[in-house]
């Protein structure tokens, strides 16, 4: 459980990288609006003024233009490392979450002979029939299946299903039938 909350703490602080390289974006677009200023103030500057101004100006302007340059370098880093970053924080939730899963036939398989043995002892022939039982569950919902899985199981048997006779003279099948059904829907695991 606490892999599976730093899972998934990693996996929402990740989502901030795109805040930062938004952040580093907007510094290389703040410094490209600079150098346009630089060479605005440039060509404003009459010939004499130019003269002394020009390789200060100038020099300003190729510090910036190689300053763009690394900050353009970087934020394509930056972007990879943080893509990368939260792919890996992504798979480290989903393998966290798969490893807490169990399939329903953890739970299942013991089931079968469970109805058998009960509907022998109330004289009852019954068949279980289980589909779905790769579904998989969360553990300690599996656990907490166990109880009451095993109380309506065992109603069934008792108060559903008729003995032999009663459904034979009902024009029945001698023997009863329950029917598990184990899958998902919309993100929800379904015993039905």
């Amino acid at each position: 459980n606490s892999i599976m909350s730093l899972a998934a703490e990693s996996v929402i602080e990740n989502r901030k990288f795109g805040a930062f390289r938004d952040s580093i974006a907007e510094l290389l677009s703040e410094n490209s609006r600079i150098c346009n200023r630089l060479e605005e103030v440039l060509n404003m500057l009459s010939a004499e003024a130019r003269h002394s101004a020009s390789a200060r100006l100038e020099r300003a302007g190729e510090d910036m233009r190689r300053q763009n340059a690394r900050i353009a370098a970087t934020l394509e880093k930056f972007s990879d490392y943080a893509r990368k970053n939260i792919q890996l924080s992504s798979n480290l939730y989903d393998a966290v979450f798969e490893s807490r899963m169990r399939p329903f036939s953890d739970l299942a398989q013991g089931l079968p002979k469970m109805v058998r043995d009960f509907s022998r002892g109330l004289g009852k022939k019954i068949a279980l029939e289980i589909s779905g039982a790769s579904a998989s569950i969360d553990r300690d919902i599996l656990e907490k299946l166990d109880a009451p899985l095993t109380h309506l199981l065992r109603n069934a048997c008792d108060h559903g299903i008729e003995t032999p006779e009663t459904r034979e003279a009902a024009g029945k099948n001698p023997s009863g039938k329950i029917s598990i059904k184990a899958s998902h829907s919309s993100g929800m695991f379904l015993l039905t």
